[in-house]
């Protein structure tokens, strides 16, 4: 199996570490996964015992080394954790309580695509152009609703830039931050490459867990009419 190196991408609120396997030279990757890790398991009983090569992150970029032999693969951490455990992606959310839940999703505020792409960038030339598959365990789900409500804003975009109607989610979203809006590249080249957004077991201790704004939702339909 390929090697794994750490990147790490410095954000608004702290350092993202992601740990990378790309696929050995000199074949260049295809594609690349994408896992957002969730909470942590720090019971040394379970990480010993039965869990045993399957919650360490390094156990889950050989996991999906083997099933995705030519793509690059990378798990991405969180950027700080809650009591030794509980996940919190302050880079990618544009707010969160103390344990990480979310406190709503922002279309116009390109966060998690703008650092998933430097995330891509740091960890190997290239990347970013490539199609990119999103994964998100558990907790994890949190930054693929971010990532789609920012993925309904950019379509809203290339509908306008393309002269169609304007939806109700760009309407009645807050203009672009500066630094974040549409032209603030590679925000939205990430958002064109991805393929594939898989939930794998998401789930939160509070609301929030799936995306649910129907305008959002419309407007990333629009994508497939």
């Amino acid at each position: 199996m390929s090697a794994i190196h750490q990147v790490n991408v410095q954000g608004e609120n702290g350092t993202t570490p992601a740990f990378v396997s790309l696929p050995p030279p000199p074949r260049p990757p295809n594609g690349v996964v994408m896992l957002i890790e969730g909470d942590m398991i720090n019971d040394e009983d379970l990480v010993q015992g039965p869990l045993a090569g399957l919650v360490q992150p390094s156990d889950h970029v050989r996991m999906l080394q083997q099933k995705f032999p030519s793509d690059a693969v990378i798990v991405v951490m969180p950027s700080r954790l809650a009591s030794d455990s509980f996940a919190c992606f302050d880079n990618m959310l544009p707010a969160t309580t103390l344990t990480g839940e979310p406190l709503g999703y922002k279309p116009n505020i390109r966060k998690a695509s703008s650092h998933l792409a430097a995330l891509l960038q740091q960890a190997s030339p290239g990347l970013l152009g490539l199609p990119c598959q999103l994964l998100g365990f558990s907790k994890g789900g949190v930054v693929l609703n971010q990532v789609l409500a920012e993925m309904a804003a950019h379509e809203d975009e290339l509908q306008g830039a393309a002269g169609g109607p304007a939806s109700a989610a760009s309407s009645s979203s807050a203009t672009p931050q500066a630094g974040t809006g549409p032209q603030s590249a590679p925000g939205p080249s990430f958002l064109d490459n991805l393929t594939h957004i898989h939930y794998v077991d998401a789930g939160l201790n509070g609301r929030g867990v799936h995306l649910t704004d129907a305008r959002l939702i419309k407007s990333l339909g629009s994508r497939h009419q």
